[in-house]
């Protein structure tokens, strides 16, 4: 009989007093605790796909601190645990991925693919830690650059019609049912090609392997005609020109009307989203003001009492032209 078992009378079957909150309770409420000022100093090419004028011109002038929604925390490091196991047990050692790998050690860096060795330093605990490549693209008369970090890159078999055998990796980790992707037609949602458009563009690479990596292992890739049987679906995109110069072009608008939002005429800028059940809306953290207009009126008059910006009263009804939907630009000003 294991010692723990011996006293009764001194071991209950839980530690956990009824008065006190389950662990994961008290854990979400820890995350969520966590508030957050983001502050504009770029684009990201995550956010330029449905980029809103209104709620940027928010950000600038009335930032407020972001609630950390435990939900999504949660699952955005489970997705960079899987990211870096990928990264660091898999393509490292197959020496197919390129980049920085530093010890974690020492702080030494090698760049190119992993070593094959540990690091001579010695330390007790180290690893060799893969440092994901980024990229600053920044036109001379825009005051944000375009700064972004792909999963990875690689030197792999180049696809079809490719020439080098230079390209990116760029990982998404799901459920079996929720790929990012049509399994039918083996084709990416409009946003994460576009996303992936601007990283081929901006970093003049051909092509790009998106692994969707599903952790459980309940994906059988063979019933959607793959030839292998870990939990990997590869959809592989090729650089599209026409793609990159539309979200440049919805950039330079974007600068645009930054510069125009200090003239004393300006209106506020109009919104892109139709209601605030849209999943855009939900998500963003200006909704509340955005579809009232006492709350938009409201914003306004904090803002012109501290003189950030001087705009002319206006109503938070009316939609932006300003919304980027696959290849397809929809045409139309940024205000009224």
């Amino acid at each position: 009989m294991s010692w723990w078992l011996s006293n009764e009378a001194e071991h209950t079957t839980t530690d956990v007093r009824a008065s006190e909150k389950p662990l994961p309770r008290r854990m979400q409420e820890w995350m969520e605790s966590r508030k957050n000022i983001r502050p504009v100093s770029s684009w990201w090419p995550s956010a330029i796909y449905d980029l809103c004028p209104r709620e940027m011109a928010m950000r600038i002038y009335s930032p407020k601190a972001e609630e950390t929604k435990a939900f999504w925390t949660f699952r955005w490091d489970m997705g960079t645990a899987v990211h870096e196991w990928m990264q660091e047990r898999h393509y490292g050692p197959m020496r197919v991925l390129l980049g920085n790998w530093i010890c974690t050690g020492c702080g030494y860096t090698v760049t190119g693919k992993m070593p094959g060795e540990l690091h001579s330093c010695k330390a007790r605990w180290r690893a060799w830690k893969y440092e994901e490549p980024r990229f600053v693209f920044k036109r001379p008369h825009w005051k944000y650059p375009i700064v972004g970090r792909v999963d990875g890159e690689l030197d792999d078999e180049p696809p079809p019609g490719c020439s080098s055998r230079r390209g990116l990796l760029e990982l998404k980790t799901s459920n079996a049912n929720r790929f990012p992707i049509d399994l039918k037609t083996d084709s990416l949602w409009p946003k994460y090609e576009f996303q992936i458009q601007l990283y081929l563009g901006l970093m003049d690479r051909e092509w790009c392997k998106v692994h969707f990596v599903e952790p459980t292992g309940l994906f059988n890739p063979k019933k959607h005609g793959c030839s292998w049987d870990i939990p990997i679906q590869e959809i592989i995109v090729l650089r599209d020109a026409e793609i990159l110069a539309r979200a440049l072009d919805k950039v330079e608008r974007a600068e645009e009307f930054l510069k125009t939002i200090t003239v004393p005429t300006t209106q506020w800028p109009l919104r892109i989203c139709d209601s605030p059940s849209d999943y855009r809306a939900k998500r963003c953290l200006f909704a509340k003001e955005c579809f009232d207009d006492v709350g938009m009126e409201a914003l306004i008059g904090k803002i012109k009492s501290g003189g950030s910006v001087p705009v002319e009263k206006v109503h938070a009804s009316g939609r932006s032209g300003f919304l980027f939907r696959g290849v397809n630009a929809v045409d139309g000003g940024v205000s009224v």
